[in-house]
Parts: structure tokens; sequence; C-alpha cells
């Protein structure tokens, strides 16, 4: 039959394309994995870790947040999409969720805008800022009011020029001026002039009380004639020779965007669509990851590695590949625009090649330092190409990968109607053997044109263990949810629905990324940060996201059992209603500052209400009385909402 017929040249495909995209070997473990929680995670030391730094911020909802509460002026703003990485305070490893504070040309207003303003007074940005994912400044308790609270907002650590004076920075950072960034780069001409005659005073913004003067070696030099005409010129603006801001030490910076000037450097890489900042060794610098590729693999499958859109709609447009290895891994300067290339895959036959041909473009991975090492992320869109892959070439049998039955699909995006795909998500949760944290970029699956789970994905971006990737497989015949039904689950618990109605009338309501992580021993905790922002009253007022509640779900620990959920203003809160009294005090708590020291949980107050299950009664006998008492306080309702309706009747009008 056919799939006789075709058992060789599958069996070849999938060997060349797992070895294409480094799926091969011991690159990947699988695991069998139940779904179905057999301990409580209070016994599991990798699960203290994990509870202890779940994420409850969601960078792709906060960003207007940073901006409206950290941009100083109104010509400073952040990302659309802020980053996520890790740093070690005090010895111990978190998350945080980061962003630079960049100027933004867009913003400028009235006489900002003229061109001697927007071109060498307003140049650069100021600082970094940092916010612990797993943490807010306080829980957000009346509903009703949330966004006339103080409540629910990040806690920041900011590494800029003020705090920089003061000597009081988390993340100490030397020079935190931003001239190059994907913020500053959307400005239409793109490029800044800095510097000027040698006894000048300083004329480019940086404190309200202070200007400054670029001495960075980024920049050409239009000290001269001929290179004031060329750039007059290049950027068709004759100011640039007549104006006498410019003198003999002036330099002009432009191709600011960080991907941009990693694709001008080497444009036989490929560059992945997020850049990232951090700080390494007392610099800010952007990471960007790029990629070998190549068009063409022996009896390797063809896929989409990135797509190239919004503030990187410059670089060309992404194509279809069929060998991909995230071989190098780019610095930018965010002061000086330095470029820097890094080999990290010492293995990858392209890069080798491509490092024969151009002799000391790209530094060895023996001198990578071990602070840039750390701040490595295994890459999205090698993620999203792999896991993609996943979805089928996990299957060894080619009788199997013919037939189709065991393949895989990504998940809709439970959060996002525009989304096709679900995204994946950073997490630092614990390790299974040494309970330490780890960081890592994770996914579900489910199964092929159905909605349960199917399998959870996860690559490691640890230094020790960077690019390995750990699939725990679910059986064939699961009834553990996925993330689109878990969603929907949650959204119509009782709780949520009546709560949700009452915020609408005065609030938008947006929910944050939807975690998947094993945790119990066998189980799937879902954990969903809702965010609420004000509905503005006037045109010239602000809102801004603030975390309102976290919703939490996780299957009953026992064959054909439901779902419990949890929903609550705090994580601990919504954790003690799902797994019992108590079993939220290792989460972390809402308060406390930017540093690695957080406050422990902490139990929920009496008000908080007790929990049911959404699809079947808990075993536990104490998640079943708080069932009964909570069934209790519904039938009172119902009888006090019937005896009001009597009285009407019996008292028309009156």
């Amino acid at each position: 039959n056919a799939a006789d017929v075709e058992r060789d040249y599958i069996e070849r495909n999938i060997a060349a394309t797992r070895h294409a995209y480094r799926l091969d070997g011991d690159w990947v473990q699988y695991h069998d994995y139940p779904g179905i929680g057999t301990k409580n995670p209070g016994d599991v030391p990798a699960d203290l870790t994990t509870i202890a730094n779940v994420r409850l911020l969601d960078p792709s909802v906060l960003s207007r947040t940073f901006t409206q509460q950290q941009q100083l002026k109104n010509f400073y703003s952040f990302a659309d999409q802020l980053d996520l990485d890790r740093y070690r305070i005090d010895g111990q490893l978190h998350d945080y969720v980061v962003g630079v504070r960049e100027l933004s040309p867009d913003s400028l207003t009235g006489n900002q805008q003229d061109w001697i303003n927007r071109h060498t007074v307003y140049t650069h940005g100021n600082g970094f800022v940092a916010a612990p994912a797993n943490r807010v400044n306080a829980a957000v308790r009346d509903a009703a009011n949330t966004s006339d609270s103080n409540s629910g907002y990040p806690i920041y650590a900011i590494s800029d020029i003020a705090s920089q004076a003061a000597g009081r920075q988390l993340i100490p950072v030397e020079q935190p001026r931003i001239y190059f960034g994907e913020v500053i780069a959307r400005g239409d001409p793109d490029y800044a002039i800095v510097g000027g005659a040698p006894e000048a005073p300083p004329r480019e913004y940086d404190t309200d009380t202070s200007h400054y003067t670029y001495t960075g070696a980024g920049g050409v030099s239009i000290g001269n004639w001929f290179n004031r005409i060329a750039f007059a010129a290049r950027f068709a603006q004759h100011r640039i020779v007549f104006s006498r801001a410019i003198g003999s030490e002036s330099k002009v910076i432009f191709h600011r965007d960080p991907k941009q000037r990693v694709q001008r450097v080497a444009p036989w890489l490929s560059v992945d669509t997020n850049s990232y900042p951090a700080v390494v060794d007392g610099r800010i610098v952007w990471i960007v990851d790029a990629y070998t590729t190549l068009d063409t693999y022996p009896y390797a499958q063809r896929a989409v590695l990135s797509q190239a859109t919004g503030d990187v709609s410059q670089l060309p447009r992404a194509k279809e590949v069929s060998y991909a290895r995230n071989s190098v891994k780019a610095t930018v300067d965010a002061y000086d625009g330095t470029v820097t290339l890094y080999q990290v895959d010492p293995d990858d036959p392209v890069l080798q090649a491509w490092m024969r041909v151009f002799p000391g473009a790209v530094i060895s991975d023996e001198r990578v330092s071990d602070e840039l090492r750390s701040h490595f992320r295994y890459p999205e869109d090698l993620f999203n190409l792999q896991r993609a892959i996943l979805a089928k070439y996990h299957v060894n049998d080619p009788r199997e990968f013919f037939t189709t039955n065991a393949f895989w699909s990504v998940p809709s995006d439970p959060t996002n109607d525009s989304n096709p795909t679900q995204p994946p998500f950073y997490v630092l949760v614990g390790d299974a053997q040494t309970a330490q944290p780890s960081f890592r970029l994770a996914s579900a699956m489910v199964g092929y044109n159905r909605e349960f789970l199917a399998a959870h994905i996860s690559a490691d971006s640890d230094p020790d263990n960077y690019g390995r990737i750990t699939v725990l497989q679910l059986p064939t015949d699961t009834l553990t949810q996925g993330p689109q039904q878990i969603q929907n689950s949650m959204i119509s618990d009782t709780r949520v629905a009546s709560e949700r109605t009452l915020l609408e009338r005065s609030n938008r309501i947006q929910y944050g990324n939807l975690l998947t992580l094993p945790i119990a021993d066998g189980g799937i905790l879902y954990v969903e940060p809702l965010y609420t922002e004000r509905i503005p009253t006037t045109s010239n007022s602000s809102t801004f996201p603030q975390l309102s509640r976290v919703l939490v779900s996780l299957r009953e620990p026992r064959t054909g059992g439901g779902v419990r959920g949890g929903y609550a203003p705090t994580l601990a809160e919504a954790l003690d209603q799902v797994f019992g009294p108590g079993a939220g005090r290792v989460a972390t708590a809402p308060g406390g500052d930017a540093s690695a020291g957080q406050p422990r949980g902490t139990s929920p107050p009496a008000q908080a209400p007790a929990a049911p299950a959404v699809t079947a009664p808990p075993d536990a006998a104490s998640l079943a009385d708080a069932e009964l008492r909570q069934a209790v306080e519904d039938l009172r309702a119902v009888l006090d909402r019937l005896q009001r309706a009597l009285d009407a009747q019996q008292h028309p009008g009156g």
C-alpha cells in the first residue's frame, strides 16, 4: 500500500528534518507525562520554586503602564512589546519585565519638532527599567473601583541618570543614555547630530537641569565640508550645511535600530524579529539572535523561520528555509552602537564556512563572558519553527507518520482572537532535578484537530543546558484540557462572569498570557492574569492596565475528574482555592521592593470566596466543605431575591 511504498522516503525525511533544525540526538528529550497530579505541590521541591516565581506581568500588555508611570517626559517612551530577562540579585535568580526609556521622535510636540531641536537637542533616551515579573505593588480588592486605586501596578527598579547620581541602582548601569534602540529608530528620517565645536557648551537634553555632549565611538564625522554636503544630500536637508549647531567635532548617528545594524554588518545572517535589552558589565546592550539558514537541505521539510513585521518592516521579508541554526548572538551597544557577533554553536558547519569567508567577523564561543551568556534567551522565532516541526516530526514510525493520527497542533491563542496561534512564553520554573530556578521558553501543544492537551514543550535558556528541549507527552486518550478549553472554563465560572459584568461597566478587560506549568508530579497548572483599564471619560485622560485578578485552573487528581478553578486578587488566594488552605503560602505576595528579597504569600482573608470545582466536585474533604459553604451562600442569595420579588408583588409601587 501507499504507506509501505513511501516508507523509505518518510524515514529520510524525518531524519533530515530533525537534523536540519537540531531536533535530533540529545537535543530533544521525550518524557511520558500523565497530565494528572499525583502529589501536593508543597511536597515537590521544584514546585515550590515554580509557584514562587509564577509570572503575573505580561510584557505584551504593560508597555503603556511602563510609559505612563516611568515616562518622565512627553518625548520618552517604551517599546510596544516589553521583554523578559533574568537577573541575579543578592545571589537569587529572578525574572524581570524589562525595557529602556527611549526617545520617541513621534512624541515631540510644538517647538520640540523644530529641526534643530529634533536632531541636535533631543538625541537620546534615559535609562533601563525593570520590574519583578511575579508580583505587583498591592492587590486590588474592590472590583467596582479597581482603576481608582494605586494597586495592581509593577514595582520598578530604575537605572537612569538620576538614580546613577544618587547611587541607588539595583541593577548598576554605568552609561544610562540610549542612542540606539527600537523606538528611537522610528524617526523619519532616522538620524541625530551630536557633538559640536571644541569649546561649545553641551546642547543635548539630558535632564531639566543639565545638557550633555556625546562622547561615544559611534557615528560618522561631519566636521568637514565634504561630509556635511554628502549627508545634506543623503537626508535632503540643507540645514546640515548651514547650521551653526554643527562644529568640527560633530557626528551624525543613523541606522539606529539594533536589528538593522546587525543585518547590515552581517547580511549573510537572518535576524530574529525580537531584540531585547540587557545590562552586561554595567552597559546597556541590545541582544539580537541571528541564524544561519539554507534554502535547500536534502530531504528536509521546508518551514518559515519568521515573518518580519511592524518596526522591522524594512528588513528582508522572511522566506522558507530547510535548515536553521541559532549559531550567532549579536550585541549592539545602546550608547555607541557597536555591533559584536558571538559564535554560540561551534558545531554548525554553515557558520564555520562563513567564518572562513569573513575571518575575524565572529568572536569564538570561548570568548563569550559568563555575564553575557547568563542573559542569552532561547529565541522565539526558532522555537516557533521547532514546535511546528515537532508537531509532526515527534513521530518515529513511518506508517504512523503517513496516517497523521499521532500529529499535534499548536493551540490557538485563547486570549487574542486575531492570533492564529498561542505565542510561546518565558517562565522561571523549578528544575526537576535540583529545584533551582530555570529560565525556559515553553508552549502547550494540543492533539491534531483537537483541543485536549497533547504535550508540553520547553527549551532551556540556562547556560549549562542552553538549547536542550524537553517534551512532556500526555497519553493519546488524555482528557486534560488544552488552553482554549481551560480559557472557556475559567471565564464561564460564575464568580468570574458575575464580576466581569460589574467591571465592564467602566473598565476594559484584558486577559494576560495563559501559562501552562507542569506541577504536582504529573499535573498541569494553568495561570492567567486579568488586567483592567478604566474607560476614559474625557478625550485627554490617560488610562493604562493594572493587574486586578488571577485565574488558576488544575485538573482533578483522579482519572475522569473535572477541573478545579481559582479566582482571586492574588495568586496565593487562588491557589488556596484550588489546592486547599495554606497551599498559596509559597507564592510571592504583592508588595516589597524590586530586589530579590520578595515576601512570601499569606493565607487569604476571611471574606475570600471558596472555589467549587468547575465541572466536578473535589475529592479533598476541605474542598468539599468549602463547596458546601458556597452552595449554602448561593442558596441564601436566591432565597433573598425570591423574597424581594414576592414583596414587590404584594406591595406594588410602594
